[in-house]
């Protein structure tokens, strides 16, 4: 049986596609601005730092969101007779 997600779960598989679809953006831009500018010009390095980012970011958020956690919640206690 597969377990549900939790909200913290949902929000960190949401982020990590948000920052991949933000990685894309970033890798595109900086191609662009590397053709134009070339690699010393800070307009290319600040997007090749945004890629990155979004690249380390993305990554450990989909582990995040994608792990088998325990619960931690505590049972209920059943009534006794």
């Amino acid at each position: 049986m597969k377990k549900s997600k939790g909200v913290v779960q949902t929000v960190a598989n949401c982020s990590a596609i948000l920052s991949f679809i933000l990685m894309g953006i970033s890798g595109f831009f900086f191609y662009i601005k590397f053709q134009e500018l070339g690699i010393g010009d800070p307009v290319t390095a600040s997007w090749m730092a945004s890629f990155f980012f979004f690249i380390f970011m993305a990554v450990p958020l989909m582990i995040i969101g994608n792990a088998n956690l325990p619960s931690f919640r505590f049972d209920k206690p059943e009534d006794k007779p």
